[in-house]
């Protein structure tokens, strides 16, 4: 096959892939070049050898994405609901200005903002540790909810993997038991002796050819 042929058929193949897997699982406000960067780096990590090992990989990858998004948003509503909490306790001790500004620092992990929020709260006889607690305490549930929901992705995600180490395993099996069959089989010719050629046969000139 020329060059030119085959740089046809790649962009064809690309999209044969892209029909049997169907459109990558990014939400709004993902980032696709994220997920491709993660696709590129699992396949090429696994090569793999055929259709099979090709859906486990994307499996791998989907899955990996889906605990990805799982553990972010998890930090998301954790952060929301400390956020909330320190707002809630800071209400009524400065005004609402100074409280998105401590808000944004807090949230930014500046030292300056964390230490005049634990200062006005102590003077006021406010524990910011325990505010934090109690608010998420409140929303427990919803943070078990996504740990369940990782912790199945992630059991799923071991079970590709671990499908995929049983399949090269097998393979590799059969393909060995096929070199010992061959290597017996050219053993045996070769203890049979060496093969006698047969002698010459003389062609008389008045012998039809």
């Amino acid at each position: 096959m020329t060059e030119q042929r085959k740089a046809a058929a790649r962009p064809r193949r690309a999209l044969r892939r892209a029909s049997i897997f169907g459109p990558a699982p990014i939400l709004p406000g993902e980032d696709p070049a994220a997920y491709e960067q993660l696709r590129r780096q699992v396949a090429s990590s696994v090569k793999p050898a055929d259709i099979i090992e090709e859906i486990w990989v994307q499996d791998v990858v989907d899955l990996t994405w889906d605990i990805i998004r799982l553990r972010r948003d998890k930090e998301s509503l954790v952060a929301a609901v400390r956020a909330t909490a320190i707002e809630r306790n800071l209400n009524g001790l400065i005004d609402a200005r100074e409280i998105q500004a401590l808000l944004r620092g807090w949230r930014a992990g500046k030292p300056s903002a964390i230490r005049r929020i634990d200062k006005i709260l102590t003077a006021a006889n406010r524990n910011l540790a325990a505010a934090l607690a109690y608010a998420l305490s409140n929303e427990i549930d919803r943070i078990e909810r996504l740990d369940r929901l990782i912790t199945i992705a992630e059991a799923r995600r071991n079970a590709a993997l671990r499908e995929l180490d049983l399949h090269r395993t097998s393979a590799a099996q059969q393909l060995r038991a096929e070199l010992r069959q061959f290597g017996t089989l050219l053993l045996e010719k070769v203890e049979s002796g060496p093969i006698t050629p047969e002698p010459a046969r003389l062609v008389h000139h008045d012998e039809p050819r």
